[in-house]
């Protein structure tokens, strides 16, 4: 009644009628002949004209940004969230109310806000930088209106517009997918030379080398049927002795499937102790994690 009236809030014929609807659905079916019922059906009828724009609705919520809640019907009833470039989407049940969504979106994503952060110790800013071995990495501020990208060698750079609110964690989102392309075109440069190096080294045959766009986690797979390998795009993070050690350890699964004491025997028959201890240190130490999500 007050969405309808403008009473304390900002007046939203849309929002009203979702309410109506969402308290007439909660209804018993004898309830909704009474009074209250009645009440909901006349107040729905003077709101028989208002269409939801593609039944989403927008509002700008401090903290967050620009927040669209809609409705699915086939999802659980804990509200669902994801980031697009210019705003917030918070997918609610079609039992629920879009101001459920709201509701949600006011109160848990400022949180979610603060405790992101693209390399565990701090969001992205204008003028950060991160060097590694095979990457240089630079996000700016621009005058356009779009996000650019470039990758020129070793020297990557994202570029966000003036518009850009970095306070919002949908802004955060757009450049860490952004980051997330370009390292994936540098790691398709890199890695499959620096596997072919090593497998001639060490004189061991391989199938195809591929590259999956991943950041989440430094891993790589080789395939027992071809001996096909499949790298995440994060081992482009590696140092470049530790991403010869893990094409060391990929190689070495072409003679032993599992791990063990014969998996490290053969891993330092083909490349040696040290081969094996960055290996190890791979994964004990985690400093190739520039990029954290």
């Amino acid at each position: 009644y007050c969405y309808e009236l403008g009473l304390g809030v900002e007046k939203g014929l849309v929002m009203a009628k979702d309410l109506y609807e969402t308290s007439r659905a909660h209804l018993l079916t004898s309830e909704r002949e009474g009074a209250f019922g009645k009440w909901i059906n006349k107040r729905l009828e003077g709101l028989e004209g208002v269409k939801e724009d593609e039944g989403s609705v927008r509002r700008k919520i401090e903290g967050v940004g620009n927040v669209r809640v809609t409705k699915l019907v086939n999802i659980y009833s804990t509200p669902q969230w994801r980031y697009n470039k210019d705003e917030v989407v918070v997918v609610v049940s079609s039992r629920e109310s879009l101001l459920e969504g709201f509701c949600y979106a006011e109160r848990y994503l400022p949180e979610k806000n603060r405790t992101w952060s693209c390399d565990g110790k701090n969001r992205f800013y204008d003028g950060y930088i991160v060097e590694a071995d095979y990457y240089r990495l630079e996000v700016r501020r621009g005058d356009a209106e779009h996000y650019r990208t470039r990758m020129e060698g070793r020297e990557l750079r994202v570029t966000f517009p003036n518009s850009a609110c970095l306070e919002y964690l949908y802004v955060q989102e757009t450049i860490f997918r952004k980051v997330k392309e370009l390292l994936w075109k540098r790691a398709q440069e890199v890695i499959p030379p620096v596997l072919e190096r090593v497998a001639q080294r060490i004189g061991v045959e391989y199938g195809k080398c591929e590259v999956v766009k991943s950041l989440r986690n430094c891993a790589a797979y080789n395939y027992a049927l071809n001996h096909d390998i499949t790298f995440s795009s994060a081992c482009v993070q590696l140092p470049k002795e530790s991403l010869e050690a893990l094409c060391v350890h990929e190689l070495t699964h072409n003679f032993v499937s599992g791990h063990g004491r014969k998996f490290d025997d053969k891993m330092i028959e083909l490349g040696g102790e040290k081969m094996l201890e960055l290996y190890n240190n791979l994964w004990n130490e985690g400093r190739w994690a520039y990029m954290e999500y």
